[in-house]
């Protein structure tokens, strides 16, 4: 998780895809849900890169075959910027699942 927080914060999308599955799914409550490596690269491009925004590890939590991720994204945009948590999967050393939540966001029930 470190070595991907770092490639997007740093824009590189051929390393970010390595450590991504084929047919990975992402599922964000605020922007829907994404499935497949190359989708996610477009639309994590198309967010970060007019945001600035830049992802902050504070917590790694491991359980079983996922990680639970706390951190925060930093960017000069404030409805961007906040705390968030990403729950992890693999299909093994490679990142098959994704969800966000952030904080404040507002989720019909």
């Amino acid at each position: 998780m470190r070595d991907l927080a770092a490639a997007l914060n740093s824009l590189d999308y051929g390393r970010a895809g390595e450590l991504l599955a084929d047919d990975i799914v992402v599922f964000n409550v605020r922007g829907g849900r994404t499935e497949g490596r190359d989708a996610f690269i477009e639309k994590d491009r198309g967010f970060r890169e007019p945001a600035r925004a830049v992802i902050a590890l504070d917590d790694i939590i491991h359980h079983n075959d996922e990680v639970l991720v706390r951190g925060r994204l930093d960017s000069p945009v404030p409805e961007v910027g906040g705390p968030t948590m990403w729950r992890v999967g693999f299909n093994g050393p490679l990142i098959s699942e994704i969800e966000i939540t952030r904080s404040g966001q507002e989720i019909d029930a």
